[in-house]
C-alpha cells in the first residue's frame, strides 16, 4: 500500500498506516517519489507503528519500503538506524524492508 506520505500531515500518516495494516496491506510504502520524499520522522513513525502491530497481533510482521528522496548510503544508513533501532536487525531482510531505487547509480 503506498501512502504518499508527503502529501499527508504525521497524524494522517500514522492513521493511512494503521488502516492499511488492519485492511491487509503487506507491505506500506511511504510514497512514489513523484511529490517529495520521504522523511526521517515518516520512517520512524511507520517503523514505531509497525513494531507496535506486530507486538499486537502476535507477532504478524508486515513490510516496510521507504521510497522518494534516499539516493545516497549515507542517507540510507541513517534510514537503516532508525528501522533496526524500532524494529530490530532481522527485519532488515529483503522480505519485509527495501528501499525505493537501488543505491549507487539509481
Amino acid at each position: 500500500m503506498i501512502l504518499e506520505t508527503p502529501e499527508l500531515d504525521l497524524s494522517y500518516v500514522e492513521l493511512a498506516a494503521k488502516l492499511a495494516l488492519e485492511f491487509g496491506a503487506d507491505f506500506i510504502k511511504t510514497c512514489t517519489g513523484r511529490r517529495g520524499g520521504c522523511t526521517p520522522l515518516v520512517a520512524q513513525v511507520l517503523a514505531e507503528l509497525l513494531a507496535a502491530w506486530s507486538h499486537e497481533n502476535n507477532g504478524k510482521v508486515r513490510g516496510l519500503k521507504l521510497s522518494g528522496g534516499i539516493r545516497e548510503p549515507g542517507q540510507a544508513e541513517g534510514y537503516l538506524d532508525i528501522v533496526r533501532t524500532a524494529l530490530g536487525d532481522g527485519f532488515v531482510h529483503p522480505a519485509t524492508f527495501s528501499f525505493g531505487k537501488p543505491l549507487l547509480g539509481a
